[in-house]
């Protein structure tokens, strides 16, 4: 296999056996490939002078944690990595979908071994999907573990290069992915709450292998990346090659001009950012703006989806000409379906000229249960002495709050539930009016409501456990924010509770809270 001598003292005895037990564990030595001239641009590449050109405009990180896959390009970054001097260890992400994958895993970590770094292997189970082919699923799933792994100050290295650039942007042109797709991957940007790099997107696979070459480095190589039905490799050994037969800069255009339009996405975002800055806007809907046009409204709804909802889908035109007729009301009579799903998970809900983009098919139990979970409480230690103006403003547009009529809050039963879990009470049946009106005011969506949040608190000493019931409020406010049948309150001795909209939000997708 080419294996050097200092190299082989370094391998340890399962990585070895390794070699032996699975044919398809193939090694590389870049002294077996014919000469290539040296590149002087990565034969001189610096990690701190690329970050200087890239400046980190949010919280820093102090430390890195790089993909590991044993490949060519991942094992040119690991050197140049370890040869930077900045804090970073490696991960191996294991896919289990091939029978060498624990081998290429033994593999990186006697490279690391051998090299003093810090490795570890996160196992993932990929489960095929109708919807989605096996490499969207497989890198969903391994960026989901990578993303998992890392602490709180650790930014992501990935080893993308120049030929992977072209490939996506390619990959993305065959299919309407619009501008979010043909501008293909940013070298450095900022995505749940940590930085992604990949400082090797400007240079060719040919470039990183004169590095291999000039520094002895030995790799991996997975013989999934030779069949063509995969449309990557399809791409990358049928189709590209046409291209630089013509035009032998091909790749590079590709990837320039995929670099043009991330410029030309920044400056729609800065606009986009900039005319929701003065409109009241969340995570989790969009109000229609009159005074936009449709194609200002369609980049608004492209960066709430991605940027501030966060959720990385596309638009087709089939959308849009929902959205024209129920957003936007373009037709006389509206018609057809109320809700149009966006993919396999999502769909979209328009209710009072807001934009909804939800989860459906959820299983109502583990709602409810989220419900229940809710960290609800946060009580002051001081009395409030002076009685709270019903002019106040708002405290946090992220909150739901209310003040609750305590003495001593150690005297008080409390529980969080959902709104359908109290249909057979009293309370309920006698404050339906009230209730329609709290939802409208709020403009609280019919899907909303039956997981509205509801507390339930008895005061022993006041009440002898009779049950009262409050509806918390959409935002957190300085006055009483809560539906009651009491009237007979003390005003003056009062607590605040809390609940986060990221936990209610989570609670209404069923989703676990952490």
């Amino acid at each position: 296999m080419g294996l050097s001598v200092a190299f082989q003292a370094t391998m340890s005895l399962s990585s070895m056996n390794a070699l032996a037990t699975y044919p398809f564990y193939c090694l590389h030595n870049a002294q077996l490939f014919a000469p290539i001239g040296l590149d002087s641009a990565l034969a001189t590449f610096s990690l701190s002078q690329w970050f200087l050109g890239h400046r980190q405009t949010e919280k820093p990180a102090s430390a890195w944690v790089l993909a590991l896959s044993g490949g060519l390009d991942s094992v040119v970054l690991l050197d140049l990595c370890r040869r930077s001097g900045i804090p970073f260890r490696a991960l191996y992400v294991d896919h289990q979908l091939q029978s060498a994958s624990s081998a290429w895993g033994a593999f990186c970590q006697d490279l690391c071994a051998a090299w003093g770094i810090e490795f570890a292997v996160l196992k993932v189970k990929v489960e095929p999907s109708q919807q989605q082919g096996l490499e969207a699923v497989a890198r969903k799933a391994r960026y989901r573990a990578l993303t998992a792994a890392l602490k709180e100050n650790e930014g992501l290295f990935t080893a993308h290069h120049q030929s992977d650039q072209a490939e996506t942007f390619l990959l993305n042109a065959l299919r309407p992915s619009g501008i979010y797709g043909l501008a293909a991957m940013p070298e450095l940007f900022w995505r749940q709450s940590h930085w992604h790099a990949r400082p090797l997107l400007a240079f060719t696979r040919a470039q990183l292998l004169a590095y291999a070459q000039q520094h002895q480095l030995q790799w991996v190589e997975d013989p999934s990346n030779q069949d063509t039905t995969y449309q990557r490799n399809w791409l990358r050994q049928q189709l590209l090659p046409h291209f630089t037969l013509r035009v032998p800069q091909a790749e590079a255009h590709f990837a320039q001009s995929a670099g043009h339009l991330q410029e030309a996405l920044v400056l729609l975002q800065r606009r986009a950012a900039e005319q929701l800055a003065t409109q009241a806007v969340s995570p989790f809907f969009l109000s229609s703006y009159p005074n936009l046009d449709w194609i200002e409204h369609k980049n608004l709804l492209q960066y709430w989806l991605r940027t501030i909802a966060q959720f990385k889908v596309s638009l087709g035109q089939r959308h849009y000409d929902w959205l024209a007729q129920h957003w936007f009301g373009a037709s006389a009579s509206l018609s057809g379906r109320s809700e149009y799903r966006l993919d396999h998970t999502l769909t979209l809900r328009v209710y009072r000229q807001r934009l909804y983009v939800v989860r459906y098919r959820l299983d109502r139990q583990k709602q409810l249960n989220a419900i229940r979970q809710l960290p609800c409480l946060l009580f002051s230690e001081h009395r409030c002495d002076q009685k709270p103006k019903r002019s106040a403003q708002p405290v946090s547009s992220d909150l739901l709050g209310f003040y609750l009529p305590v003495e001593r809050p150690a005297q008080l039963s409390l529980q969080l539930v959902a709104l359908v879990e109290l249909v057979d009470t009293s309370w309920y049946r006698d404050e339906r009016k009230k209730r329609k009106h709290f939802f409208q005011q709020h403009q609280v969506p019919p899907w909303e409501r039956p997981l509205w949040p509801v507390l339930c608190w008895s005061d022993a000493k006041q009440t002898q456990g009779e049950v009262r019931y409050a509806l918390l409020k959409p935002f957190s406010c300085a006055t009483k924010g809560f539906m009651h049948r009491h009237d007979d309150l003390d005003e003056h001795d009062e607590c605040f509770a809390t609940v986060s909209w990221l936990d209610l939000w989570r609670a209404w997708q069923g989703e676990d809270l952490p």
